[in-house]
């Protein structure tokens, strides 16, 4: 299940993982993938971790399916980046 755009970051955790078992599904908290940062702010700039490294300004959050995803705008462009996973991002600009 998705939740609609949140404009607050909700509760989260670090996703735990003992080899390929996630060990906190039921958490009661959004879970966070990328265990190199917190969740970006809203306004923040983030490098998504592909071939272009592509920069997105984070405009909210949503929750899939018990993770927490950025929402965000290519800088390039302006045009929707998605959502994506904190593993997708590999850096938070300063």
């Amino acid at each position: 299940m998705t939740t609609k755009a949140l404009t607050v970051c909700p509760d989260w955790t670090l996703a735990q993982w003992d080899g390929n078992k996630l060990l906190n599904r039921d958490a009661g908290k959004a879970l966070w993938s990328n265990p190199s940062f917190d969740p970006p702010a809203i306004g923040a700039t983030v490098i998504c971790n592909d071939r272009k490294d592509t920069r997105v300004l984070v405009t909210g959050y949503e929750i899939d399916h018990g993770w927490l995803m950025i929402l965000g705008r290519r800088l390039s462009d302006g045009f929707t980046a998605g959502n994506l996973a904190g593993i997708e991002i590999k850096a938070i600009e300063a």
